[in-house]
């Protein structure tokens, strides 16, 4: 009677002990292919994001009309060509290219009348990062019929600071560096850029570019600062 009440209290094998070894195997295999290829979509994500962004930027925006540059952004948005999401460093090319604030007002009319488009602005703050709707607004701010076409101090060691953070954690954030890159207005930008980083650091842009990009990654970055206007 004692071993029958004691064989009626012992617990019963959980799901995963109630598992023969080849059933827990399979499921041991399958997890581990999940995450395996999960991890390898982000990672194909990331290169094929790099690999798009490697574009002539000294070339024209199609005819450079308002439209034609409303249609660019909408298909970074859209990225209709594959499924690999927003083309956010097309974004800024196309934005950079605009010529002026007034230009980019007429861009957001012609961007608003696009089929099942709501509003620019809306997009910005809705598709978008905090850093990469920044970068946007200080992109635009440039333009020199703008106050913010005549880079300020304040944005210049912003800018140093960011870059510097970029490089200082594990790896480098080649991400924050593009967005600096984008924000500079034009040659002139970039020169103070170079100068307050010699001044307050010690080393050119170029040579804080060499130290954390390579291959692809800093061409790209020096493609970006010798086509500024």
């Amino acid at each position: 009677m004692k071993a029958n009440a004691a064989e009626q209290e012992a617990p019963r094998p959980g799901f995963w002990g109630s598992l023969s070894d080849t059933e827990r195997r399979v499921i041991l295999i399958g997890t581990g292919a999940l995450i395996v290829g999960t991890a390898g979509f982000f990672i194909a994500r990331r290169a094929v994001n790099k690999r798009q962004t490697r574009v002539t930027l000294t070339k024209a925006t199609q005819d450079g009309s308002a439209a034609s540059y409303a249609m660019e952004i909408a298909q970074a948005f859209e990225n209709k060509d594959d499924w690999w999401g927003i083309q956010i460093n097309d974004i800024y090319k196309t934005l950079y290219a605009i010529p002026s604030y007034k230009v980019f007002r007429e861009v957001e009319r012609e961007y608003n009348k696009l089929p099942d488009q709501p509003v620019l602005g809306t997009d910005f703050l809705e598709k978008l990062t905090l850093d990469e709707s920044r970068t946007t607004k200080i992109i635009l701010a440039g333009k020199p019929d703008q106050l913010g076409a005549r880079v300020s101090g304040m944005l210049l060691q912003e800018w140093v600071s960011r870059l510097t953070n970029a490089g200082s954690g594990w790896g480098t954030d080649e991400d924050a560096i593009t967005r600096v890159l984008y924000e500079i207005p034009d040659k002139a930008g970039a020169a103070l850029l170079d100068q307050t980083l010699k001044n307050s650091r010690g080393y050119s842009l170029d040579e804080l570019l060499e130290d954390e990009l390579s291959g692809e990654e800093l061409e790209n970055a020096r493609l970006i600062i010798s086509t500024k206007r």
